[in-house]
């Protein structure tokens, strides 16, 4: 056991140093020479370049959602190669089973009820034509839907409004769409049994909302509360160290543009949270900012829950994750998300997500620009690791804290 995971560590610390190279012949030059190794230890790697082909035989429905930007990747477009002990001998795969399974947000799935209960010329639409379009699009036979990620979303939500009977009719509608024969009240329960079988979904991702809440509350707060970027950026910082006890880099970059007034960022923001929301509506405001940056981690850790879910004869599919969603701004938000690879490690479920490393460099230049390197020391960085699980027992307690902060404040505007 020590042998493979020795042999693990070295294999992604070189497979990352390529990365970050950017080098793609090189980390072709790299898999040869270790084919044998990486192979007997179940890795299967995902790898994209803008000088692959892009995989074909998508679903014509998919693929012009996909041009229209409403369905997303994690990657930048699907020039892919995927690598395994099959694949590895062609220059380009020849043939590839890919499951092209779309996971959609809580936006899309209340148009999908509506549409299920009242048909297209319900008063709903009439308003959201384009919308009506592309459900009605999605009833093509050739899209394969999965609601794993929508019943964990709203699962791992706590805020007062959640509805739990609402939740599952909807769920039960979206089962009819996808397939209006035999008894989607049974599928439906069926995606709440798996989840409810696997409770460690349900903490991470609750644990995962609970931190991206804190984390939005304190960039809102820092963005109203301070007129020079300078205080709004030592704010976030030393709030992510002393309340979180993590650095969230991509997460950073977003508030650093949102508080620089970048426009996508400024939209994403202040769309839902201006200083004379509603109080009762605040909380409620910042766990859907929050919800939204979790869909797009989800899709990072979507092949680890796959993995749990497959069925034996689907194993050896490619799984490529796409999400359905409406919200433009959040397409634009996942640039900051593309990712270069996924390895993933079948003999161990394990999954690693590789991000675009060109994206540090505007890290390391934030850091400087806003002098905040004490907080990258060694020493600090010990810090934030030793005391997280600590503060992870407070988070809700800090949110609470946090929200009051900013009713006060916006009161105060």
């Amino acid at each position: 056991m020590f042998l493979q995971e020795y042999l693990i560590d070295e294999f992604l610390s070189n497979f990352l140093f390529l990365i970050d190279s950017n080098g793609t012949n090189e980390i072709f030059d790299y898999l040869e020479r270790t084919f044998n190794i990486w192979t007997s230890l179940g890795i299967e790697i995902y790898l994209w370049d803008q000088n692959f082909k892009s995989i074909k035989n998508l679903p014509y429905i998919a693929e012009k959602l996909i041009k229209e930007d409403y369905i997303y990747t994690l990657f930048p477009s699907l020039n892919l190669y995927f690598l395994n002990k099959e694949t590895f001998t062609f220059p380009i795969p020849t043939f590839i089973s890919y499951d092209y399974s779309i996971s959609i947000d809580s936006n899309v799935a209340r148009y999908i009820h509506e549409y299920v209960l009242n048909g297209k010329d319900s008063s709903f639409f009439s308003n959201s034509k384009e919308k009506l379009d592309i459900i009605l699009s999605l009833e093509d036979k050739n899209i394969n839907f999965d609601f794993l990620f929508y019943v964990i979303e709203n699962k791992a939500k706590s805020h007062t409004k959640f509805d739990e009977k609402k939740f599952f009719e909807t769920l039960v509608s979206l089962e009819k769409f996808k397939n209006p024969y035999g008894n989607p009240e049974k599928r439906a329960l069926k995606n709440i049994e798996f989840i409810e079988n696997h409770p460690e979904f349900i903490e991470f991702f609750s644990l995962q909302l609970k931190s991206l809440k804190l984390l939005v509350s304190a960039i809102v707060y820092a963005k109203w509360k301070f007129s020079k970027k300078e205080e709004r950026v030592r704010y976030l910082m030393n709030f992510m160290h002393s309340y979180i006890g993590a650095f969230y880099e991509r997460e950073f970059l977003l508030a650093i543009n949102y508080f620089e007034n970048g426009k996508v960022e400024t939209e994403f923001f202040e769309e839902k949270i201006q200083p004379n929301i509603n109080p009762e509506k605040l909380v409620y405001r910042i766990e859907n900012l929050a919800s939204d940056l979790l869909l797009i981690r989800s899709l990072e850790y979507l092949h680890q829950y796959r993995e749990k879910s497959y069925v034996a004869n689907l194993k050896n599919l490619s799984f490529i994750p796409f999400f359905l969603s409406f919200d433009k701004n959040l397409k634009r938000i996942m640039e900051n998300y593309y990712c270069r690879a996924i390895i993933i490690i079948r003999n161990q479920s394990l999954v690693n997500v590789i991000p675009f490393f060109l994206k540090k460099k505007k890290i390391y230049k934030a850091i400087k620009k806003y002098n905040l390197e004490e907080f990258f020391y060694p020493e600090a960085k010990i810090d934030r690791k030793r005391k997280k699980t600590l503060l992870e027992k407070s988070y809700d307690k800090f949110f609470e804290e946090e929200v009051s902060k900013i009713k006060t404040l916006f009161r105060n505007l």
